[in-house]
C-alpha cells in the first residue's frame, strides 16, 4: 500500500494489506517522472492494476529477483 514519499513497506504479510509472494525484508516506495511502460522496460513486472489511495495512484511492481514496490509515475 502506498503511504506517500520514499517509505519502507511492512516485511511480513501479516503486517501487509495483500500475501506476498515469497519472502521480502524490505520494500520501497518509488517516484518518478518516467512512464510505468519505461520502468517495466527495465525488469519490472506489475502485481495488479493500478491503485488508489488518498495521495493518488500508484502500480504494485516487482523487481526482476521478485522484490515489490509502490511505483507513482508522474510527478512533476
Amino acid at each position: 500500500m502506498h503511504h506517500g514519499p520514499l517509505r519502507s513497506a511492512p516485511s511480513s504479510p501479516a503486517e501487509g494489506d495483500r500475501p506476498r509472494t515469497g519472502v521480502r525484508e524490505r520494500s520501497w516506495d518509488c517516484a518518478s517522472p518516467a512512464p510505468i511502460r519505461t520502468v517495466s522496460k527495465l525488469g519490472a513486472e506489475a502485481m495488479g492494476g493500478l491503485e488508489r489511495d488518498a495521495v493518488g495512484a500508484f502500480q504494485v511492481m516487482a523487481d526482476p529477483e521478485g522484490n515489490e514496490f509502490c511505483f507513482v509515475s508522474g510527478i512533476a
